[in-house]
């Protein structure tokens, strides 16, 4: 862009920024009507020094800023607005564990399409790459259903998995989708000491963002 030619598309683009009608625009500058407005930001002419000035305290910038640079980049350099989600960093088993209400601290998504969920927790490890790396937050669903080869949380004995599960007869079977790591097969009901749980289903995730 050439230098002569900023001033009208910086006035464009800072009245459109600043969601600003031309008629707006003109008011504020003591006309009655947005005719000089619109020749200006066509390039038609430009306005003298007092207007010039008074444009640039509108907009608030300089106004060798408003002739001389191109303020695109600036205007449109805004960061994405993040979506924030509580989520439990310790997939803790034992008996009466309440996940909903549980201790949390805060990741940020740029994703605006989450699925709805009741809770979230964090992937610890690599054993279910490539879909969910460690660090990822996944978002969990409570559910009632029988695992038919859904990805879930899993209490069992003390600790916690985000696995694929199956239930076969009367065997819980915990299967990793890295090819390095071996399934693992959990008698279901346990001894009527060992406490197991499936707090619910992950229904999606994502990597947080840095913030």
């Amino acid at each position: 862009m050439e230098k002569a030619s900023h001033f009208a598309f910086n006035l464009k683009a800072l009245r459109e920024a600043a969601d600003m009608e031309q008629i707006e625009l003109a008011q504020k500058l003591g006309r009655k009507s947005a005719s000089s407005i619109s020749e200006w930001e066509r390039g038609k002419y430009t306005p003298k020094a007092p207007i010039l000035s008074q444009i640039a305290d509108i907009f608030d910038v300089s106004l060798t800023d408003l002739m001389e640079k191109d303020l695109s980049t600036s205007l449109n350099s805004d960061e994405p607005q993040l979506t924030e989600v509580k989520v439990i960093e310790k997939v803790a088993a034992g008996f009466g564990y309440n996940y909903v209400g549980n201790n949390y601290d805060i990741y940020r998504t740029d994703r605006t399409d989450l699925a709805g969920y009741d809770f979230a927790t964090l992937v610890k490890g690599d054993s279910m790459e490539p879909e969910f790396y460690d660090g990822d937050v996944v978002l969990v669903k409570q559910t009632f259903d029988t695992p038919r080869g859904g990805i879930f949380i899993v209490d069992y004995d003390e600790q916690s998995y985000i696995k694929q599960v199956m239930l076969h007869g009367n065997t819980l079977i915990l299967h990793s989708l890295n090819p390095k790591y071996q399934d693992r097969e959990l008698p279901v009901p346990p001894d009527e000491f060992i406490y197991w749980n499936i707090p619910g289903e992950v229904v999606d995730s994502f990597t947080p963002v840095p913030y």
